[in-house]
């Protein structure tokens, strides 16, 4: 059984900077429209982000890699095994098996979700986390098998947040389409689109919201996972008297390390 620093660290970093950049936007405004539950209890997405910028663990670490017939069958790759005794930093066992990759092509899905509970258990048992994550915690049995099923509930519930965020901009994009027609003013686009709670910038390097000449870019987040997310764009064109001329619908843009 070796030591060594983690072999994370390098994509630690690059993805705690782009859940940085994509987080904080998804968990402001309106959320009647999301419906995502751990153990009964409804998670807003500040909770969510909070889970997401745990996803990667980027301090000093220990990472131990360890036999795979001597991993938690709970956590059968990768399992935040609480602090060294000496060190005081956090243990994080990695599976041999990780070391072959048709496993980690096989079951990355489940790797995944792995790397994403031991950083949730890590942040939790440091007493980091909002109200509702701390009291999940807090009502959780203190066993390491318990704890862990509720880090794997969390990371369970970014999957449904991403889906529940596709099926918001599909919505959204069902209606601009349905309802905003050749020849609108352009004041009567922006008046439907604030009410839809949407947003219209200058689009590319441009900041300014709902513009008042030039094509307005409407974003729509998609999918998303620690370390890679899409969106599409809905580029609305006017014409010369700030008519709606057309609207055109951008491919899935990726954002991903």
């Amino acid at each position: 059984m070796g030591r060594s620093t983690s072999s994370l660290t390098a994509i630690v970093a690059l993805a705690l900077a782009l859940m940085a950049s994509v987080s904080p936007a998804r968990a402001a405004g309106d959320q009647t429209w999301l419906h995502v539950t751990v153990d009964g209890r409804h998670l807003t997405q500040t909770d969510l982000t909070q889970v997401l910028m745990w996803a990667f663990f980027s301090g000093s670490s220990d990472t131990v890699t360890i036999a795979a017939s001597k991993m938690p069958a709970y956590a059968p790759y990768l399992w935040y095994a609480g602090n060294d005794p000496k060190t005081g930093k956090p243990s994080f066992w990695v599976s041999k098996a990780l070391e072959d990759r048709d496993t980690t092509q096989q079951y990355a899905a489940t790797i995944q979700r792995e790397q994403i509970a031991a950083g949730v258990l890590y942040a939790l048992a440091s007493g980091k986390g909002t109200p509702a994550l701390r009291a999940l915690y807090t009502a959780t049995p203190a066993d390491p098998v318990h704890r862990q099923q509720l880090a794997q509930a969390l990371a369970g519930a970014l999957r449904t947040w991403s889906n529940e965020t596709v099926a918001k901009s599909k919505a959204g994009r069902a209606w601009m389409f349905a309802a905003l027609t050749a020849g609108m003013p352009r004041n009567t686009v922006y008046a439907l689109l604030r009410a839809r709670g949407l947003k219209a910038t200058s689009g590319g390097m441009g900041t300014d919201a709902f513009p008042a000449s030039g094509s307005a870019l409407v974003n729509l987040p998609g999918a998303f996972e620690p370390g890679c997310s899409f969106s599409r764009d809905v580029t609305i064109q006017f014409d010369s008297t700030n008519r709606l001329y057309k609207l055109d619908l951008s491919e899935p843009i990726p954002d991903c390390l």
